[in-house]
């Protein structure tokens, strides 16, 4: 079974901008550092750019900006 990394990045991009964890314009971003920069320079791109901070209850933590983009991605299978 062959997989269509386009299409699974563009439903990815449109489950978190539908869901309003970030624009638009920084998925574009984003995937503009991971197509040229690669994995390592994508996650220190999306940790410098989204609001998040080590809260000690787990709600709030689990309500920043960067944890919300996880947890998306990782309801994808993507993590």
């Amino acid at each position: 079974m062959t997989t269509n990394l386009d299409a699974i990045i563009n439903k990815i991009g449109f489950e978190i901008v539908s869901k309003e964890i970030v624009s638009e314009n920084e998925i574009n971003k984003m995937l503009g550092v991971l197509a040229n920069d690669g994995v390592y320079a994508w996650w220190v791109y999306i940790k410098s750019k989204l609001d998040w901070k080590f809260i000690k209850n787990e709600n709030e933590f689990k309500e920043t900006q960067l944890i919300k983009f996880l947890f998306a991605l990782e309801k994808l299978n993507m993590l």
